[in-house]
């Protein structure tokens, strides 16, 4: 997902597929969310979320829905970024592993994506 996000306020989902959308601008907007699932307690109405825009004349939304803010399960007073683009999210973890700035990470020199192990 490119482009810089814009936050906002998740007013709504439905049709599966599609949020509305409150932007810190006042605008409303309907955001395309690409994450199938339920995502209970994740994507509520009231959660604070992350938009890119992405207009196309082959989209029929100009807004995709990135990240949502979720309270952290064990402290209150913290908040988690959740990534609910799973396209985005591979490509995310990529950028933070090649980034080098997780020390875990670090000191790995090859990634690969979706690389089979035994029978899987």
């Amino acid at each position: 997902m490119s482009g810089p996000w814009l936050k906002g306020v998740l007013l709504r989902r439905y049709k599966q597929f599609l949020c509305d959308v409150r932007l810190e601008d006042g605008r409303c907007v309907v955001a395309h969310m690409a994450d199938r699932g339920r995502l209970e307690g994740i994507i509520e109405p009231g959660a604070q979320v992350y938009v890119s825009h992405q207009p196309s004349e082959k989209r029929k939304t100009e807004y995709s829905l990135a990240m949502v803010d979720t309270p952290h399960s064990f402290d209150e007073h913290k908040v988690v970024k959740v990534c609910v683009d799973p396209a985005g999210a591979n490509r995310l973890v990529r950028k933070v592993i090649e980034s080098r700035i997780l020390r875990p990470f670090s000191r790995w020199t090859q990634i690969r994506q979706e690389v089979r192990h035994e029978s899987s």
